[in-house]
């Protein structure tokens, strides 16, 4: 229902996320920063030099000599080893783990312009942070390492945080396509002189004399993500989706619509968006967009085409997969053999439907927020429960009342509520038309989860400072927001304060984190919050749903509110509903548990090969939260 008491639909599905170890920024030095880029540059490269000694040398033993005494982490993505994502913390648990497990990574060498920054919101514990990039044994990879002076050894600069990537491998990487090596023209040499780039591509996505090394199962953003990035790789993809156009995914669902963070946050490789959009696209921008993709990468798609069965060959090591498309009508069944398998159909599975009592004597409509189309103009002066208080509530609530609906909503809990304007003035520093995506991702993605934690309970302090006016406003209405003590706003302290001002900084959750480990428990508000704060929309808040009366909603303490139409934005069961239905048991069976946070806090069961007797991967992410 969209609220932080309530469990994530994953955590009820799956195992609970693992609990994010609670940690404090490190001591700030009074010693001074530079900040002239010559300067920063040297001494980032040799501190970088002595790592890279220790590494060469397999001197493990001396990592700590480079490594933050207090704290230190080196998140890390496939680049030390050439299986594992993992986030080590602490100089003895990195020392241990290379000394076990060996080191892939033979030098780091930072990269463009290293600068002066901070670790923390308020600007305290100063750093000298610079991209990276590294040579390994099998790629080269990329990253971010954020030093600082270690209070505990003279101020001498050592590694905060480090993080790496594996990005090309050795051999196989999208400088062979790209630049000097751009094809000259949009065919083949080896193709028919009378025929024309729409002929090659489409007799290219039918693999009639070819098989594909990569089925993607799913043509949203990172189905089409992962095919694109793998296609400039050269290896050959045929992604399939269900549904009947590109985009459709976004174009079918409800009338109103739009992104919830700003578009630059969710760019696809190698085309961006265009210049003129509005932060908060509209769902039709988008399918429209997904669609034009797949012909502007030349990508192999097959809509209305769903698996009929897949098994997994282990003496040849690739699948045998039956698939059905009925795009023409009548359906048609081909096998297909791809080495590797994606599933890239999002995070929800089927609707989570309660159980109320007396469903079957409500006289009116009630169904799941998933097949809401859109307010009409026939919903004016109809009463509209929407029960729940999540991104997809609060939209369908709007919409029900923009039509003339007299619209009540059923919070169960509380929630936590983001201005747009706020959410834009968060991450433009990092997100926005100058900045390069690749680049605010890298950083994005470069604190361990135990660090971004820290640094959201600030934010959210800062958010809750700026919404204040918005927030007070709707719990006088009745909606219940997450907020923090009422005396920490003008007490709060940065950094290294006492033990009871850390208790009061860390009282509100870190946004990121919720999206994170729970995928909601919030709201980015575009529009519905004043209208509840107004009034216009009515709150019924914190009671249980004892049952449904013919014309009404009755909830355990006796009251009631009268209801033409019961929309429930309740959510969805976790995904590994669609990996049984589609892949069979014993994918299902095998894979990791998928979203939330695993003991090291690393993103469970996405982006990462987990079955080691098939090869299966589950790729998707949040889009338009």
């Amino acid at each position: 229902m969209g609220s932080i008491a309530n469990p994530s639909t994953w955590a009820r599905d799956n195992e609970p996320s693992h609990p994010i170890q609670k940690v404090d920024y490190p001591k700030a030095s009074s010693a001074p920063v530079p900040t002239e880029g010559t300067e920063i540059r040297q001494i980032i490269s040799d501190l970088l030099h002595s790592f890279n000694d220790i590494l060469s040398r397999k001197e493990f033993v001396k990592l700590p000599e480079v490594l933050n005494t207090e704290s230190s982490y080196w998140k890390d993505h496939i680049g030390i080893t050439e299986t594992k994502f993992t986030t080590l913390t602490g100089a003895a648990r990195i020392t241990e783990f290379i000394h076990e497990n060996g080191c892939l990574i033979k030098s780091i060498a930072a990269d463009k312009d290293p600068k002066s920054a901070s670790i923390d919101p308020a600007g305290t514990v100063k750093c000298l942070q610079s991209f990276i990039t590294f040579d390994s044994e099998i790629g080269t990879g990329r990253g971010l390492v954020n030093i600082i002076r270690d209070v505990d050894d003279g101020d001498k600069w050592k590694i905060y945080t480090l993080y790496t990537f594996l990005y090309d491998l050795h051999g196989v990487s999208e400088r062979d396509v790209l630049g000097e090596n751009r094809a000259l023209y949009t065919r083949p040499d080896n193709f028919p002189k009378e025929k024309n780039w729409k002929d090659y591509v489409e007799e290219k996505k039918r693999f009639v004399d070819d098989e594909p090394a990569v089925l993607i199962v799913g043509a949203g953003h990172c189905g089409l993500m992962a095919a694109a990035r793998l296609e400039m790789l050269g290896v050959k993809c045929l992604i399939i989706d269900i549904q009947k156009r590109g985009g459709d995914m976004w174009r079918n669902r409800y009338h109103n619509l739009c992104l919830h963070d700003p578009c630059w946050m969710n760019k696809m490789p190698y085309f961006p968006y265009p210049a003129n959009w509005p932060s908060f696209a509209s769902k039709d921008q988008i399918a429209g967009f997904l669609e034009y993709y797949v012909t502007a990468l030349n990508l192999n798609l097959w809509n209305q085409t769903s698996i009929i069965s897949s098994t997994w060959n282990a003496e040849v090591a690739h699948w045998t997969v039956v698939l059905e498309n009925r795009s023409t009508g009548s359906p048609v069944r081909t096998t297909h053999h791809p080495r590797h398998l994606v599933q890239a159909t999002g995070l929800n599975g089927a609707p989570r439907m309660p159980n109320f009592q007396g469903v079957s004597d409500f006289q009116g409509k009630i169904y799941h927020s998933s097949e809401f189309a859109g307010a009409t103009p026939q919903h004016a002066g109809k009463k509209v429960i929407v029960v729940g208080a999540g991104n997809s509530g609060h939209d369908i609530a709007y919409h029900a009342h923009q039509h003339g609906a007299k619209v009540t909503m059923v919070q169960r809990s509380e929630t936590y509520v983001v201005g747009h304007t706020t959410m834009i003035d968060a991450f433009k520093s990092r997100y926005n038309e100058q900045t390069h995506t690749e680049d605010a991702d890298i950083i994005f993605a470069a604190m361990p989860i135990s660090v971004t934690n820290r640094i959201g309970h600030d934010v959210g302090l800062m958010f809750y400072r700026q919404d204040l006016p918005l927030l007070e406003s709707l719990q006088k209405a009745g909606f219940k927001v997450v907020t923090p003590p009422e005396y920490i706003s003008p007490c709060f302290k940065y950094p290294n304060h006492p033990a009871d001002q850390l208790s009061l900084a860390t009282s509100l959750p870190s946004l990121v984190v919720l999206t994170q480990t729970r995928a909601g428990g919030f709201y980015v508000d575009i529009g519905c919050s004043p209208l509840i704060a107004s009034g216009e929309i009515k709150m019924h808040q914190g009671r249980n749903i004892s049952h449904l009366s013919a014309t009404s909603m009755v909830f355990d303490d006796g009251s009631e509110v009268e209801a033409d139409e019961i929309i429930l934005a309740t959510g969805f069961v976790g995904v590994k509903v669609h990996t049984r239905k589609t892949f069979g048991d014993q994918v299902a069976d095998s894979i990791d548990t998928i979203w939330g946070i695993d003991e090291e806090g690393e993103q469970r069961g996405v982006f990462k090969r987990y079955c080691s007797n098939f090869s299966f991967l589950f790729s998707d992410s949040l889009v338009g939260i």
